[in-house]
């Protein structure tokens, strides 16, 4: 355990931790949400991409971390967002509550977001029945989110993903 006043972020002292609200995370949802919208505009969750992280490289401790080169892979979009959402968490700035539960708040936006665009794209006369069962689909998984965000933090640090 830390002593909360000797506590500082992962990250360079001229960039303090953001003024951001802790619950949920804003990061993460962002990056939920575009994993799902790009998965489902390219029909795949694929991504495939990596990035390689040269040894000494950081802006936080240069010359010493990471102490060898790292890759870094993602075979999947969702993988990607998790990853964004996830170094959050090791920046020191969100808990892995506000972290999961911004991914599953980003992935409820973009279903609905795609629902919506389809009424454009297809046509709001040809596409309005199936528009309102997925968006009334969307409202009770939105209810449903909203209850066990709500019960878990009264009784846990972390949320139940389904």
């Amino acid at each position: 355990m830390i002593d909360g006043s000797l506590w500082i972020p992962y990250q360079p002292a001229t960039s303090p931790t953001p003024p951001s609200p802790e619950f949920p995370s804003e990061e993460s949802a962002f990056s939920a949400a575009a994993a799902e919208i790009l998965a489902r505009f390219s029909g795949s969750d694929h991504f495939g991409n990596s990035a390689i992280v040269q040894k000494g490289s950081s802006h936080i401790e240069p010359g010493i971390a990471p102490q060898e080169t790292v890759t870094l892979k993602w075979e999947t979009l969702t993988g990607a967002a998790d990853e964004a959402g996830m170094s959050t968490q090791y920046a020191g700035i969100h808990f892995a509550s506000a972290d999961l539960a911004g991914r599953r708040l980003g992935r409820l936006a973009a279903a609905r977001a795609w629902a919506k665009a389809q009424t454009y794209f297809n046509g709001l006369l040809d596409s309005v029945a199936v528009t309102e069962s997925q968006v009334n689909a969307m409202d009770v998984l939105s209810a449903r989110f909203e209850k066990e965000t709500c019960n878990n933090l009264a009784t846990t640090s972390e949320p139940r993903i389904n």
